[in-house]
């Protein structure tokens, strides 16, 4: 009998659709450095720091003056982005959400 019902809710489960959603728990920091002529700034170095972890994620602009942080935690981020020749410009209060990419231009 025990054979039996197991069989049973065997079939029933492997025969029942099941559809599944991943979650994805980290989102992106992206955006573009430039001066005020519109001029890519390469080699700027930036921060982003979580405000309730006070995890630090570090990146640094390519030639084209674009940078990408992915694997952010769900969180507000205190973002700094400096450079000799550009200087410092800090963005209290960024909100990267999971499953998402902020965009950040600078």
């Amino acid at each position: 009998m025990r054979r039996v019902v197991c069989s049973a809710l065997l079939a029933m489960l492997l025969g029942a659709p099941f559809t599944l959603q991943a979650q994805v728990l980290y989102g992106s920091l992206t955006g573009n450095v430039s001066d005020p002529a519109g001029a890519a700034i390469p080699g700027v170095k930036v921060e982003a720091v979580n405000l309730a972890t006070g995890v630090v994620k570090p990146a640094t602009t390519d030639e084209r003056g674009a940078y990408l942080m992915s694997d952010l935690q769900t969180g507000t981020y205190k973002v700094t982005l400096s450079a000799v020749s550009f200087g410092t410009v800090v963005q209290d209060n960024v909100r990267v959400d999971g499953n998402t990419v902020r965009r950040l231009d600078v």
